[in-house]
């Protein structure tokens, strides 16, 4: 009996090194902001002596840098395809929620390179904007003192602040990564003379 051979609709499995790199950076981004986030509330009652303000508000913008620098990758790499998940199924056990928010990055990326859509634009932009406010108000309250032991704010303005900045990338996919098209060659009129 002879084997089966591939047919066109089949793909082989891969692993996307490119998304895998991005999301890393995405992964260690989100990572380095909220532990910087949990630091700039100051020492909890009962805990150990914590980093001053200054260091976590830096260690929470490095987060953010790296965490652009991965959301960058990621929208560059090539669209995730079902032949992809076998090499992805180990990130998106140990790490489901980062791991779908990179899938989601990835995914609206690839749609914003093939086609620039306004709407979407401007509805990332929009959301952009909402949550890097809403981040700005939290860390407010958590730099001047005012939250509670169960406050989730001090983890969760990073994230917030991280995810603002990933939707207005994602708004920007299209004056970033354009396609530039050959423009087609225009016949010579003398030529033909």
């Amino acid at each position: 009996m002879a084997p089966k051979e591939p047919t066109a609709a089949q793909e082989t499995p891969s692993i996307p090194w490119l998304f895998l790199g991005g999301y890393f950076l995405f992964f260690i981004g989100l990572a380095l902001s909220l532990v910087g986030g949990f630091e700039s509330a100051g020492p909890r009652a009962n805990a150990r002596p914590s980093m001053n303000q200054t260091s976590a508000l830096v260690l929470v913008a490095l987060g953010i840098a790296v965490s652009a620098a991965g959301s960058l990758i990621l929208i560059r790499s090539e669209q995730i395809r079902r032949c992809h998940f076998a090499g992805l199924l180990v990130i998106f056990v140990m790490t489901p929620i980062p791991a779908f928010l990179g899938l989601g990055i990835n995914y609206l990326g690839a749609q914003l390179r093939k086609a620039a859509n306004v709407t979407v634009a401007v509805i990332l932009v929009g959301a952009g904007v909402f949550l890097l406010a809403l981040a700005g108000s939290w860390s407010s309250a958590v730099l001047h003192g005012g939250t509670g032991a169960r406050d989730l704010r001090p983890g969760a303005w990073p994230i917030v602040a991280n995810l603002g900045v990933v939707a207005l990338l994602l708004a920007a996919t299209p004056l970033l990564f354009a396609r530039h098209e050959a423009a087609p060659a225009v016949p010579d009129e003398n030529a033909k003379q």
